[in-house]
């Protein structure tokens, strides 16, 4: 007998019945039969379901009798539990409308897979670099085991970020005075915020905790990287020093610092100034008694005076007087001018000599040995006892002294 799929008239009304109630039966019931010869049975055992097959037979004289077998059963649906790839699934129960696949399961797409990762069909293992947020990254590729990430993007935790501050991000007002709006309600997010100076994270271009590089110069003791990231302006070793002079580094109440003598600065930190009682070569200065306006062995302009002949002054303790009987650039002929105590070492400075040479008696006499003689008109110049640094007066607090008539020599 042949069999044959029912597509259309009767058999078709049948089909559509049955998908609308999978238990409905075929048109006609069973076994109703319409006509006798000639005429067409469409009855059937069942109702003619989808996939079944209709099989044609003889009634009554010659007629068709269009029987039904089989019915029209569940329509089968796809599921994400079903053990098998079916609907929109890039392989069995995940991807697509399901949940994602794991790493090496089959996808179509990066929405396919767990890790965000779909590379040549198949997800792939979560990577720093593979453009998607993934494992235990807390924005795309950077954060938590990735390189830390850039500022406004997500974080979890202070070592998420190149600014090492992880913040809530404050929305930010509009700027008009009216209620507030709706993205500034939104909820707070953590992100990597913007490094500053107050945020007690070293960051940026910090050299130290809140300090050095464009933020204010640091103390004494912390990091540095050159002198303009220290108070003192001073790093040594990559520590900010202390000031002192001698650094060649203007600070504290320093005049000047240039680590030593030069044509504006004495190596005490002072300005180079005639007359300061300190000797700066490098600023041209031969001399410098800290006295101006005196007739001493240092000029106004400290540079050496040499004495002239006939020139006197008194002892400083005794008021005794004495004379210079000659001079010149490396040594001065002094003798008493009357019998005294003094003190030729002193007398010796004052004139802008460094010591007394020798000493010897006069006999009387002034600028000579036994002699009439006198400051303008020398005698015998008799100098036989070298200086040790000890007169025939003994001392005082002013040092060694000669007394008597005397005289001495002073040198440089």
């Amino acid at each position: 007998m042949t069999k044959f799929r029912a597509v259309s008239g009767i058999v078709g009304l049948s089909l559509i019945a049955a998908c609308g109630d999978p238990n409905a039966s075929g048109l006609g019931g069973s076994s109703d039969r319409a006509g006798a010869t000639g005429g067409t049975d469409t009855g059937g055992s069942s109702g003619a379901g989808a996939g079944g097959y209709i099989e044609p037979g003889t009634g009554g004289g010659g007629g068709t009798e269009l029987g039904s077998r089989g019915g029209m059963g569940q329509m089968p649906h796809a599921s994400c539990s079903d053990s098998v790839t079916n609907g929109n699934e890039s392989d069995t129960d995940c991807g697509g409308f399901c949940a994602p696949c794991a790493v090496g399961l089959a996808c179509n797409g990066a929405s396919d897979c767990d890790s965000s990762s779909c590379l040549s069909g198949t997800c792939a293992a979560p990577t720093c670099t593979d453009g998607a947020r993934n494992g235990d990254e807390t924005d795309a590729d950077c954060g938590g085991s990735c390189d830390p990430c850039a500022d406004e993007q997500a974080c979890a935790s202070d070592n998420d970020c190149v600014s090492g501050v992880c913040g809530e991000k404050t929305p930010v007002d509009n700027g008009l005075d009216d209620e507030v709006d709706e993205h500034e309600k939104e909820p707070h997010h953590t992100v990597c915020l913007p490094a500053n100076c107050v945020d007690d994270v070293k960051n940026g271009t910090e050299t130290a905790v809140d300090c050095g590089g464009d933020c204010s110069p640091c103390g004494e003791g912390k990091a540095c990287t050159g002198g303009s990231d220290c108070h003192s302006g001073v790093c040594s070793d990559g520590a900010c020093a202390a000031p002192r002079c001698g650094d060649a580094v203007k600070n504290g109440s320093e005049h000047c610092d240039t680590a030593g003598d030069t044509g504006t600065c004495d190596a005490d930190c002072s300005a180079a100034t005639c007359g300061d009682g300190y000797v700066n070569a490098a600023a041209g200065e031969e001399c410098d008694d800290g006295i101006l306006g005196a007739t001493d062995g240092c000029d106004d302009q400290c540079k050496v005076r040499i004495p002239n002949a006939c020139e006197g002054g008194k002892d400083h303790a005794s008021g005794a007087s004495w004379v210079v009987c000659s001079a010149d650039e490396t040594e001065a002929w002094l003798s008493a001018d009357s019998e005294g105590e003094y003190h030729p070492e002193l007398i010796c400075e004052f004139l802008g000599y460094s010591t007394v040479g020798a000493w010897d008696g006069t006999y009387g006499s002034v600028c000579g040995y036994r002699e009439s003689s006198s400051c303008a008109a020398p005698g015998t110049k008799q100098l036989t006892r070298p200086w040790t640094g000890v007169g025939n007066c003994g001392a005082d607090e002013l040092g060694q002294k000669l007394c008597y008539a005397v005289q001495w020599s002073c040198v440089r």
